[in-house]
């Protein structure tokens, strides 16, 4: 029972949904147990994952040739940072594949000797992951809807083309058309936009995990306070474990924190710059079209990157406020220890009271940042700081 409430059955359909999308090679994610978990490179998931990984290049290479030929500007550099962060992403995957088994062995060890999970962190991992999927999956469909609005107002003759044409300029300025190759290319595009928000679910998914464990502990140190001999000692060690815990499983999500945070506040920055400046995003929007199509694709326009921008701005914002609260509960045990009465102070509580105020217990971005309430007010701060420098340039 105990190995059906871990780090394994909390985070099995999020990295199952990963290995659909042909970007996670690991094996024995269909079972409720740990023990079939396996990473190896002669298997079907592998080499479809090579396949993956090989459009994920040409996807980055050709924006970084269309930036160096068409100059620095805000579209060009955006396609360039996107395709590299999906590119990163795909490259640390299957790293973070090949040492999740020992991970999670790693992992089950520490909580042989921690209280049991309750099904809450599974449970709402997955409603989290089910919602998560089903918001991006709306916001592509929107995009493509927009893309194709625009599309047909420019050449209502041959829509498709001129969709994969322009909305892909730096692979369709370089190659000749081909529907075979429009619709691969939109299967890599397809990728690189999953990975986008799979990075931040992976966050919100060990986030939970991560502060289920402390609310565990808190809730039980509470229960324990209230009896007449309290095991400080126990409690003191398990609190230790718990920051254990915490480190083993950031040294392996370090990378996903430092790049899902860093291309999401350039993407808040860029799409709330373009909504201050009123300026519509695309790559072909100068085409000569009618009226009633001039209206039609404002209308689409609106409600595509009212929706993405929104979205944005909550996924960000969730996977923040989720990772916090891994050091908020980390802290939590501080209040308790206080209220301990004068005649049942001694040096073991003593020093749990110095473990809590002095150990850092929190998620971190390869150690260049981490992730607090404090550390999101900061965020903000600096977003509304780039905006004021963003609007400036442009006026310049």
């Amino acid at each position: 029972m105990r190995r059906l409430l871990g780090l394994h059955s909390t985070m099995r359909s999020t990295l199952f949904i990963g290995r659909i999308m042909c970007l996670l090679p690991i094996m024995g994610l269909n079972f409720p147990v740990s023990k079939y978990l396996r990473f190896s490179l002669r298997t079907r998931y592998a080499i479809i994952y090579f396949m993956s990984l090989l459009g994920q290049l040409v996807m980055f290479s050709t924006s970084f040739h269309w930036l160096l030929h068409n100059g620095i500007s805000l579209a060009t550099i955006t396609n360039a940072l996107f395709y590299s962060a999906s590119l990163v992403s795909s490259l640390v995957l299957p790293n973070m594949s090949r040492s999740w088994p020992k991970l999670v062995r790693q992992v089950e060890f520490i909580e042989t000797k921690l209280p049991l999970l309750t099904p809450h962190a599974v449970s709402c991992s997955n409603i989290v992951m089910v919602f998560m999927l089903l918001a991006a999956l709306v916001e592509h469909v929107l995009s493509i809807l927009y893309c194709l609005t625009v599309a047909s107002n420019c050449n209502p003759n041959n829509i498709l083309q001129t969709f994969f044409q322009h909305n892909m300029p730096w692979i369709f300025d370089y190659t000749s058309y081909s529907l075979w190759k429009g619709i691969l290319v939109e299967v890599f595009n397809i990728q690189s936009t999953f990975l986008w928000s799979f990075s931040d679910l992976l966050i919100m998914v060990i986030s939970i995990y991560l502060t289920e464990h402390f609310v565990v502990h808190n809730y039980s140190l509470k229960k324990a306070m209230k009896e007449k001999h309290f095991p400080c000692v126990e409690f003191r060690k398990q609190y230790c474990l718990l920051v254990r815990l915490v480190k083993l499983i950031n040294d392996h999500i370090g990378i996903f924190i430092l790049t899902s945070f860093g291309s999401n506040l350039y993407w808040i920055c860029i799409q709330f710059f373009n909504n201050l400046n009123k300026t519509q995003t695309g790559h072909f929007l100068s085409c000569p079209t009618e009226k009633q199509g001039k209206t039609l694709t404002s209308i689409v326009h609106t409600a595509y990157f009212t929706y993405s921008f929104s979205f944005l701005v909550v996924r960000t914002f969730s996977a923040l406020l989720l990772a916090a609260r891994v050091h908020s509960k980390s802290r939590a045990p501080l209040i308790l220890l206080y209220d301990v009465p004068s005649a049942r102070y001694n040096v073991e509580i003593e020093r749990f009271i110095y473990q809590v105020k002095n150990l850092k217990v929190a998620l971190s971005g390869l150690g260049f940042f981490y992730v607090t309430k404090a550390m999101i007010l900061s965020l903000i701060g600096t977003i509304i700081t780039y905006e004021l420098v963003l609007l400036q340039f442009d006026k310049e």
